[in-house]
């Protein structure tokens, strides 16, 4: 009974997207997507598109891009654009050449603009928000911030359907998790607290890439932290296993400044341990284009090359769960 409540919900969302999404002529319509974000939306612009394009979806996205911003930051940063100079973001492009990124060029100097010179700059149909990936887990730091930025894009784009993103836990050795005394599966609980508390305080539906994260977790193999011998003995080109995990993203590159370990002279083996890998990707991908259109994550067919097709249909599974899930307990 509970699956065939599922199946119904993701059937009255599809029919709503396709009403949504038609014009006049009965033609679909470009669906107008702005990011409020960092780069956990801006990852959302590497697969989307294809697959969007590959399923007959018209979508442009455009990320408002600073990366790890906050929505402290965010909103610090629209009190600040009452000067039109003022322009602290990236605007990146899904679609670099469609008329919505032309319009989006009007009100950029060099690439940078600001959030309210953005929400006007196109009739949105949906405008997408997130919290940065290193307050996600506490409660605190999602208000007055959220509701003050909520308030800023109903202000300039009352059309517009806002969503939020559901950010993800980080992989599992994070060197954040000894500073904070708690772990990933602890990291995934408070943040996924505390998005659904401000989904239940606005009424808006959460894009759940977090909840698909997590559901692709559990099927994974236990993951196996390398010793710092292990780790020391792998030898370039080769690079480390990371279980099949969604996050992390291990390559051999110079260290940035910032980072334990610089010399500028040194090519080392390295890991993004908080951004999605190819795999993580394919996964938000189906998770955004599931809750925007109302499809079966099951029924997209496009996957990168590199994926088997078993793995790209558990990644699919692990989708169409996280949003028939969340989908039910926003109900």
């Amino acid at each position: 009974m509970k699956n065939v409540f599922r199946l119904v919900l993701i059937a009255f969302a599809a029919v709503a997207a396709g009403t949504l999404f038609a014009g006049a002529d009965g033609k679909s319509k470009t669906l107008k997507v702005l990011m409020i974000g960092n780069s956990y939306s801006a990852s959302v612009l590497h697969q989307t598109p294809k697959i969007a394009s590959s399923m007959g979806l018209k979508v442009d996205f455009v990320n408002c891009n600073i990366g790890g911003c906050t929505l402290k930051t965010h909103w610090e940063n629209v009190e600040k654009s009452s000067n039109p100079n003022y322009r602290p973001y990236l605007a990146m492009f899904g679609t670099p050449e469609s008329e919505t990124a032309a319009m989006v060029r009007k009100v950029c100097v060099k690439g940078k603009t600001n959030i309210p010179q953005l929400l006007g700059a196109v009739k949105w149909d949906i405008v997408t928000v997130q919290q940065g990936s290193t307050r996600s887990a506490f409660a605190d730091t999602y208000q007055p911030y959220a509701d003050n930025l909520i308030a800023t894009i109903r202000k300039h784009a009352p059309q517009a359907e806002i969503l939020i993103q559901e950010t993800w836990a980080y992989i599992s050795y994070h060197e954040k998790f000894n500073e904070w005394k708690f772990g990933q599966k602890e990291m995934y609980r408070r943040l996924h607290e505390n998005y659904t508390a401000l989904a239940k305080k606005t009424g808006f539906r959460v894009i759940p890439v977090g909840t698909a994260v997590e559901r692709y977790r559990a099927k994974l193999p236990p993951f196996k932290k390398l010793s710092k011998e292990e780790w020391n003995a792998i030898e370039k080109p080769n690079l480390p296993d990371i279980c099949g995990d969604p996050c992390g993203v291990p390559k051999w590159r110079k260290p940035y400044r910032w980072e334990k370990g610089y010399d500028k002279e040194k090519v080392q083996l390295m890991i993004d341990s908080t951004h999605l890998n190819e795999d993580g990707k394919y996964l938000q991908s189906c998770v955004w284009l599931s809750v925007l259109f109302g499809i079966d994550a099951r029924s997209v067919g496009w996957a990168p090359e590199h994926l088997a097709a078993d793995r790209a249909a558990m990644i699919r599974e692990c989708a169409y769960g996280a949003v028939a899930e969340t989908a039910g307990a926003q109900k």
